[in-house]
């Protein structure tokens, strides 16, 4: 078998071809980076809503996640939902993951030197990384609690801040970064009623009649039914409709249930011009709550009023003089 030689080419190629092939492969390699500092705004506070906290003997608990995600243990009772707080981060390097770690708050109600905190205990941050801008909205929930000690909240806002920290890695030191600032929290809070009285319990225009011996009386059903008793030579006559007095609540938490409890004290109605004049007396109030007892979807529910009003026994026979009879009953309302 006869070998077959190979003939290889050495002729050289000229520099500056070699040159040129060179730049093209730094500059396919080469990948701008942003000279803007890392950045953080922030788009929304994060807010707790409106809550009530009637009984604070213990320890309770509001937790709102970055998804709005509501979660109650103890006495907290939700009115209004709150909102997650929003960050925007620019600036940062591009597709990095963020770690965020938060100091815990403490929330004081606006204006007061002395008052129970709202302490914030946990946050809910979530995975965190960098668009390719070197950008992220941040979304982010957490946790309030009361102190527990038994003391009661006033009405009205609470907010506060926390030192919040940014951790990245830093291709430009090949390192870790760390960039900081304060952020804001805020909550409402609203445990007493907005109560308003669209109809006082008026037994109407009557004639009446005291004497030593009974005593005549008129009873009037939160429902609007009417009766009367007229023992003896005691006399109550109704002389135009009575009105069951309405009572509104606005504003409350919703679809939820309040204890309407009627002061069982007797109250004294009064002629104010002829304050000795025979009083009437006040007793037995009664009440009939819309929906069962319980707000609606809105906060809303309505009372109504009923009682027994009852002639005063005298050491004579008396005609009520004409006037305004007027007294004060007590209906106490609470979650």
């Amino acid at each position: 078998m006869t070998a077959k030689a190979v003939e290889v080419s050495t002729k050289s190629v000229p520099m500056y071809g070699r040159a040129f092939l060179c730049l093209v492969f730094l500059l396919l390699l080469y990948v701008p980076r942003s000279n803007a500092a890392p950045a953080i705004e922030e788009l929304a506070p994060l807010d707790f809503g409106t809550v009530a906290v009637p009984d604070n003997s213990l320890v309770s608990s509001l937790s709102l996640s970055r998804s709005e995600r509501i979660q109650i243990e103890g006495a907290f009772i939700l009115i209004s939902s709150g909102t997650a707080g929003r960050l925007r981060l620019t600036g940062f390097p591009a597709n990095v993951g963020v770690e965020i770690d938060a100091d815990l708050a403490e929330l004081d109600i606006e204006g007061a030197t002395i008052s129970e905190r709202l302490s914030v205990t946990a946050y809910d941050f979530g995975d965190i990384r960098t668009d390719s801008n070197g950008s992220v909205d941040i979304f982010f929930g957490g946790t309030i609690e009361t102190s527990g000690n038994g003391q009661a909240y006033e009405d009205g806002p609470y907010d506060g801040t926390a030192q919040f920290r940014f951790t990245y890695w830093n291709p430009d030191i090949n390192d870790y970064s760390v960039v900081s600032d304060q952020f804001s929290f805020a909550a409402t809070l609203s445990t007493g009623l907005n109560i308003e009285s669209v109809q006082s319990l008026n037994f109407g225009t009557i004639f009446a009649r005291t004497t030593n011996a009974d005593q005549a009386s008129i009873i009037l059903s939160p429902g609007g039914g009417l009766g009367i008793d007229n023992p003896g030579d005691s006399r109550i006559v109704s002389l135009s409709d009575p009105e069951p007095g309405l009572i509104s609540i606005v504003g409350a938490a919703p679809n939820r249930e309040l204890s309407v409890v009627p002061d069982a004290t007797d109250v004294l109605l009064v002629n104010g011009a002829e304050p000795s004049a025979p009083h009437f007396v006040l007793s037995d109030i009664t009440t009939l709550l819309s929906n069962e007892g319980r707000t609606d979807s809105d906060g809303y529910m309505e009372i109504r009023v009923g009682g027994t009003l009852t002639t005063e026994q005298t050491d004579t026979t008396i005609v009520y003089p004409d006037g305004t009879y007027e007294g004060t009953y007590i209906i106490e309302i609470s979650y």
